[in-house]
This record gives structure tokens, sequence and C-alpha cells, in this order.
């Protein structure tokens, strides 16, 4: 996962073909969402997976974790040490 998420940071087209994926993701989840009788945005999609993601954790919650997150071209990526 390290070598892939370096690859992203360092290849402007990865960056691009995640940044679609996300875009696309969000786009099925408000499709999905209509079908259900609810009328949500693709922006609103992304900001509550960013607000899913804490801003902050706890001592306790930080002294078990290793790596962290790391956002990049629109997705979340989880990185160690």
């Amino acid at each position: 996962m390290n070598a892939f998420a370096a690859a992203v940071e360092a290849d402007l087209a990865l960056q691009e073909k995640l940044a679609a994926v996300a875009a696309d993701y969000a786009d099925a989840v408000v499709a999905i969402a209509a079908r259900a009788g609810f009328a949500i945005t693709a922006d609103q999609v992304q900001a509550a997976q960013l607000a899913s993601v804490p801003s902050e954790i706890s001592e306790d919650d930080l002294s078990g974790v290793t790596g962290g997150l790391q956002y990049q071209g629109g997705v979340w990526w989880a990185t160690n040490g």
C-alpha cells in the first residue's frame, strides 16, 4: 500500500483515475439514494465522507495506531508508519 500511495503521489494520471473513481462513487450513492426516495447531491456524499474521518483522536486511541490517513487525489489512503 505504501508503494502504491507513493506512486499515486508521483503520478498525475493515477491521481486523476482515483479522483474519477471517487466522483463515480459519489454519483452512484446519489443514484441509489434517489431510487430510495432521497434527494442528495454528490457534494453532500463527499462532505459526509470527509466528516466521518475524525479530526481529533484521543491519546488512548492514538497510542494504538500505527500509520494514519492521508487525503490525496480526492481519496483517503491508509498509511503505515
